[in-house]
């Protein structure tokens, strides 16, 4: 009997491993998500104890002869020209009233969770002014790709203490850089599986184990 359950023990086996591997929460390298959060918290939407932030990103897409913008949120497939539309939103309509500084930033490799990246450069900055409609636009021009964070600040200056928004520009998400090793264990689990199977069938009988 045991003999005959050995190949499917060794498929749920290999398939416990796959799915380990092809759990983007275990997986590390991935950026801090807002003011240091985890990655899994990258919305378009980021909620402060004051005041909401709802962030569009958009980057031009050639479809045959039209040009259209893609809107996008936190994760930017590609380097280039990017256009973010920022819209501030409170209940009471106080941060429409408050000077608000906007700065974007590169920063260095994600390093571990909680833990705040290091600062590589700043390629837009905006001072703080005050923004009636709550809402501001910014264009930046990635010129490689990284990881980046849009800061915002209602303190008078974009600084370390702001709100932070983390960015990907043309950084595959965590779940797609486990994809081509998911598929290569399930192609091996399906080998494995037809190899037990045929020698299984081929072996001579005999008496159950």
């Amino acid at each position: 009997m045991l003999k005959a359950l050995r190949p499917f023990m060794v498929v749920a086996t290999l398939s416990f491993i796959i799915s380990a591997c092809m759990d983007p929460k275990g997986s590390g390298g991935q950026p801090a998500g807002i003011d240091g959060g985890s990655p899994g918290e990258l919305d378009c939407v980021v909620r402060t104890q004051t005041y909401n932030v709802h962030l569009s990103s958009y980057q031009e897409r050639k479809d045959s002869s039209a040009e259209v913008f893609e809107n996008l949120c936190q994760d930017v497939p590609a380097t280039g020209k990017t256009y973010f539309v920022v819209d501030l939103v409170s209940a009471d309509k106080k941060i429409r009233n408050m000077p608000v500084a906007f700065r974007l930033v590169e920063e260095a490799a994600p390093p571990q969770k909680d833990a705040v990246p290091a600062v590589l450069r700043t390629l837009r900055e905006i001072p703080a002014q005050i923004y009636k409609t709550g809402i501001m636009e910014m264009q930046v021009d990635f010129d490689r790709p990284g990881y980046y964070a849009l800061l915002i600040d209602t303190g008078g200056s974009a600084s370390a203490g702001a709100v932070r928004i983390p960015l990907r520009v043309g950084v595959r998400a965590p779940f797609e850089l486990v994809s081509g090793k998911s598929a290569l264990l399930a192609g091996l689990v399906l080998a494995a599986f037809g190899f037990l199977v045929y020698r299984y069938r081929k072996a001579p009988s005999g008496n159950p184990d």
